[in-house]
This record gives structure tokens, sequence and C-alpha cells, in this order.
């Protein structure tokens, strides 16, 4: 019974890899900030920046653009 939940715990370990890495990829080929996109359409800046985000796009370059606030590449 022991081997049974050591084998399960550790075929866990791949799937939450997998799942963690399609996040990460969804999350960069989707457009935007994704503090803007959880926080919702009427959010304010300072609902942002609760959310998670470090700065809101207007205030790091004063516009904003298609791919948002992702200048570090």
């Amino acid at each position: 019974m022991i081997a049974e939940i050591l084998r399960r715990l550790a075929a866990t370990i791949p799937v939450m890899a997998v799942v963690a890495v399609a996040v990460f990829a969804l999350l960069h080929v989707t457009p935007g900030d994704p503090a803007v996109i959880i926080a919702g359409d009427y959010a304010t800046t300072d609902d942002i920046a609760a959310s998670g985000s470090v700065r809101s796009c207007a205030a790091t370059s004063g516009r904003r653009s298609s791919r948002g606030c992702r200048s570090r590449r």
C-alpha cells in the first residue's frame, strides 16, 4: 500500500510540471498584462497594482502597447 501511494505521488510530479509549463506559455502568448486581465474592465490602477502587477503600463511608459508591460526579453 505504501508503494502504491509513493508511485501515485511520483506520478503527480510530471503532471504538475506539464500544467505549470502550459499555464506559463499561455500567459506569455496572450496579449496584455495578466494583472490587468484578472482585475477586469472596470479596475482602477490601484486595483491593478494591488493584484500583483509591479507597475501599470501607463505609469512605466506613458503609453500602452499591444503586448502590455512585457519589455523584458
